[in-house]
């Protein structure tokens, strides 16, 4: 059995600021970059970990500096909504690299908004460390853009107050809950050209991703921003196999919408479904169990609980964008968002379908939904050798990458995914079940208790974290155990806040291995903790 012990050199530093629980932590992205004067691509930015971004339900994000050899020191803090409803909570949260000392961060609300703010630091000269931090909010989505906006509205949209209707009155409007942000993502890309960043991100909500342009004034300090797409998840036949590319409009269960009018794209809170739902569509949702029961879901809406992007490099000159999204119905759809370099529409939808679940022998087995979805950022060939690239693109591929998933009873998996020249095809070449080691396992998670995220680190293996408050890693360096095609497991952390229950939500990986555990449960007299992990 694999060992589960503490790695060496573990050293474990608290980060005391949030009154609430932490729902993510983001180390920055640092995008490769092309400037439009020249032509020319480079990553000049250098890539460190010494600065994070964290998102809380108690309404704020926070950046940290996270030096090497002292605990992590609070830099700058905002607080994003101006309520005090529980749609003040913000749920994801990105943080886009433009420059050595200027970054762009989006923060998206459990009341249907996403925050974008203007972040700038200022390192020592002796020794590069940080020492400062501004933040400051330069456009809202969700709030008719205003650049300097009023006071968020309630968590629902209700132009009319309800009253008690009397005899022969019409009922009051029901309010319209918001669309909870569950993925903010920027594209790995940045345009420079001699006024403007330019860049795209993906944001998820409800039953669809949008995906908006972001143009930022280099001079002016301002952010504007133009809707690209909606892609629209709908529900999917029974019979549709598990590792199949399906187009869009038959079987793939995706609506692509263009051209919203202003309102529409402007507002993260409205959700007006495509024309392309028709009665095909409505008639799958009603021969399918809606997520949540009938009484809850009536319309079998098929929610976005999470979504992951790369880009893969198909030829020397040209690279493919992929989403995947992790769905309340049981699927991950992966898809290649084409619209970044052409106005084709995008054709291929892949499904994987999760494996049934019984809580007990007697329990009719049932589908759990998808928690999390994340791309590794590593391609399995090397882009500078030319034979192992040809050997992939000679049996018709453009590449390999590995899928990361995780569900609502515990479980995770890797899926290797096979790339198809063109990018309209994606195959699964390989499951590998981490949590198949199952409770027998002293270093699994607790069977039947949500995981929250399944994450590449390092070249071959994912750490896992969830409920039960416990991360684990899983490594494709040691033997897996005799007929099992699983990844033997090792524990990282467990327990984190000694005595006080701390579910894990979200852990960063940083690009040199260190790691940023967050989450929590009742907040104690200094509130909730972040845990940051030395390399190890």
């Amino acid at each position: 059995m694999a060992s589960f012990t503490k790695p060496k050199n573990y050293t474990k530093l608290a980060m005391i600021g949030h009154r609430e629980t932490i729902f993510a932590a983001k180390f920055p992205t640092f995008p490769s970059i092309t400037n439009s004067a020249t032509a020319s691509s480079s990553s000049s930015l250098s890539s460190t970990d010494d600065l994070l971004v964290t998102a809380s339900q108690d309404g704020s994000c926070k950046v940290w500096s996270l030096p090497s050899d002292n605990p992590p020191t609070m830099l700058a803090s905002v607080q994003v909504s101006n309520t005090n409803e529980d749609s003040s909570e913000v749920l994801r949260v990105d943080l886009l690299a433009v420059s050595e000392t200027l970054f762009i961060l989006a923060a998206g609300t459990a009341g249907g908004h996403c925050y974008f703010y203007r972040v700038t630091v200022e390192r020592s000269e002796a020794d590069s460390k940080l020492t400062s931090a501004t933040m400051t909010r330069i456009v809202v989505l969700g709030d008719n853009n205003k650049s300097d906006p009023a006071p968020a509205p309630p968590s629902f949209i209700d132009v009319n107050p309800p009253t008690d209707a009397g005899e022969g009155e019409d009922p009051p409007p029901t309010p319209i809950e918001p669309n909870q942000i569950y993925g903010v993502e920027f594209i790995p890309e940045l345009l420079i050209t001699p006024t403007t960043a330019k860049t795209i991100i993906l944001l998820a909500a409800d039953d669809f991703v949008r995906c908006y342009t972001l143009s930022y004034d280099l001079s002016g300090n301002s952010l504007s921003h133009s809707m690209m797409v909606e892609y629209a998840f709908l529900p999917i036949p029974d019979t549709t196999l598990s590792g199949q590319t399906y187009s869009m409009a038959s079987g793939g269960g995706v609506a692509l919408r263009k051209n919203l009018d202003s309102q529409e794209a402007n507002n993260c809170r409205l959700n007006v479904k495509p024309a392309t739902a028709t009665a095909t569509a409505t008639a799958t949702a009603t021969a399918t169990t809606p997520f949540g029961g009938a009484d809850r879901n009536p319309t079998n809406k098929v929610y976005v609980f999470a979504s992951s992007t790369i880009i893969i490099t198909t030829t020397e000159t040209v690279t493919l964008p992929l989403l995947s999204v992790a769905l309340s119905d049981g699927t991950v759809r992966i898809l290649p968002l084409e619209f970044v370099r052409s106005t084709e529409s995008t054709t291929g939808v892949t499904i994987i379908r999760n494996f049934p679940y019984q809580s007990s022998p007697d329990a009719p087995p049932r589908k759990p939904h998808f928690t999390s979805v994340n791309f590794s950022k590593k391609q399995f060939y090397d882009v500078n050798d030319a034979a192992s690239v040809e050997e992939i693109r000679s049996h018709g591929y453009s590449g390999l990458v590995d899928l990361g998933v995780s569900d609502g009873v515990g479980r995770a998996f890797v899926a290797r995914l096979l790339i198809c020249k063109g990018g309209n095809k994606v195959g699964v070449a390989k499951a590998m079940m981490p949590s198949e080691h199952g409770n027998n396992n002293p270093a699994s998670h607790t069977m039947a208790r949500p995981l929250f995220g399944c994450k590449a680190f390092g070249d071959d293996s994912f750490l896992t974290f969830g409920v039960d408050g416990r991360v684990i890693k899983w490594s494709g360096e040691e033997e897996s155990e005799e007929g099992s095609d699983g990844l033997p497991p090792s524990i990282i952390c467990s327990n984190l806040g000694d005595s006080v229950q701390y579910p894990i939500y979200d852990v960063a990986v940083g690009n040199s291995g260190t790691i940023c555990v967050v989450g929590g449960g009742e907040a104690g007299f200094i509130g909730i903790q972040g845990y940051f992990f030395n390399p190890f």
